[in-house]
């Protein structure tokens, strides 16, 4: 039995579990934030307490909301269903908020009783995830991350044409970027002017009428996130970063909302920057189905990133080489990059700048010119690594039995 203090969408949300309006009678108490601060600021047991976020909360809210377990709407009746079995399979027979708060094991598998919460939420499946969100969600998109512990290698450009690919064909994709130092994947895009973040210049671009989200402000527009999003003209949406001049936002946020995204999109692809050990990056790293490593052919980049795959939060199984900007002349050929880092295979993707350049100057994405050398690369990685049968170029012949470019490029990655 649970006591409910919030809003009606709230209790019917609910309304697979027995309510009562008597806290001393539940098990546990769920509270609405916003809207019920002084309810919850009065209770002085956390350990029995759950609040679910539903809009934007301000400075004073989200300070009392660290002190309780929390989750948002959709995550809640997972939360919830996990809270009562451990509660039941506890010893004490007095249901009351008295309980040991280490007896609640945060990443123990539960077996939902109630039909309408149905969790096949493949995040279950990964050891390195403990978090609350993790068995609740109906819908589990595939969620991809361009990492790398060096900057200047690529990852944005990796990022917004892995996910331009997808947008393309159809495939439901979000880009967000998670790069608080330097956060330009809009621009990078062509969609905003780069010294005013506020003015759209892709004008074939789908832009809300009411301003965008942010990843610093998503909440605000949680009630309908997705067509709160910009979107380019290929098709992909945007959730962008400003450069982020505050505190580190809570890991717990950051799964949230990669989580409540992965509801409403088929693909999610996220752009981080080269701090792997801050709480939102070892989120991302660690929710990934697969992380997209970006490396260069230089002595520096190849010494991060071998100091990187040397800790914790190098998760090597789910990881993706690609080298970025190649060139002939480089320091190190890819075979002797992938060698010197300990994977068996990889992606390369060769310089092109004056493809790069005429696609930003275009306000389009290198996959989406003709002729774009990196773009084609990018292509033929998408349709190796990502898991949609859309994205599955075929080698076609062309006149005289020759192989097209996009044939031989795709052919040229296979080697590796």
């Amino acid at each position: 039995m649970i006591c409910v203090k919030g809003s009606k969408k709230l209790t019917e949300a609910l309304a697979a579990f027995e309510i009562t309006s008597k806290p001393q009678s539940a098990v546990c108490t769920v509270i609405e934030i916003p809207g019920y601060y002084d309810e919850l600021n009065r209770l002085t047991d956390n350990s029995s307490v759950i609040v679910v976020i539903t809009g934007m909360v301000n400075l004073k809210e989200w300070k009392i909301i660290q002190k309780f377990k929390h989750a948002n709407l959709e995550s809640l009746p997972g939360k919830i269903e996990s809270y009562l079995q451990t509660f039941e399979q506890q010893e004490e027979p007095d249901i009351s908020f008295e309980f040991e708060e280490d007896t609640f094991e945060e990443n123990t598998p539960v077996t939902h009783q109630h039909d309408t919460v149905t969790s096949i939420n493949k995040v279950q499946d990964k050891p390195q995830h403990t978090s609350i969100f993790n068995q609740s969600f109906n819908k589990r998109g595939y969620i991809a991350a361009s990492f790398s512990a060096s900057g200047g290698v690529g990852k944005t450009f990796s990022s917004i044409n892995m996910g331009g690919c997808a947008a393309l064909v159809g495939i439901s994709t979000v880009a967000v970027d998670l790069d608080f130092g330097f956060g330009d994947m809009d621009t990078a895009m062509g969609l905003v002017d780069p010294r005013q973040r506020d003015k759209v210049l892709d004008k074939k671009a789908v832009v809300p009428k009411n301003g965008w989200a942010t990843v610093a402000e998503w909440r605000r527009f949680a009630r309908d996130l997705k067509g709160s999003l910009l979107r380019h003209n290929s098709g992909l949406y945007v959730l962008p970063c400003y450069p982020y001049a505050g505190n580190e936002i809570p890991g717990t946020e950051i799964e949230d909302l990669i989580l409540t995204l992965a509801e409403q999109f088929d693909l999610v692809v996220i752009d981080l920057g080269v701090d792997a050990f801050s709480p939102h990056a070892r989120t991302a790293l660690n929710l990934a189905d697969t992380v997209f490593l970006i490396g260069g052919q230089d002595e520096k980049t190849i010494g991060k990133l071998t100091q990187f795959l040397g800790t914790e939060n190098a998760h090597t199984k789910k990881m993706k080489l690609v080298i970025n900007m190649v060139v002939p002349t480089g320091y190190y050929t890819p075979k002797e990059v992938a060698k010197k880092l300990g994977f068996d295979s990889y992606d390369e993707i060769p310089l092109d700048t004056q493809g790069v350049n005429a696609a930003k100057k275009n306000r389009k994405l290198a996959i989406q010119l003709n002729g774009s050398t990196a773009g084609n690369a990018v292509k033929v990685i998408a349709s190796k690594r990502l898991p949609f049968q859309q994205l599955a170029y075929e080698e076609q012949l062309v006149g005289g039995g020759k192989k097209s470019l996009f044939s031989g490029l795709k052919s040229m990655f296979r080697r590796g």
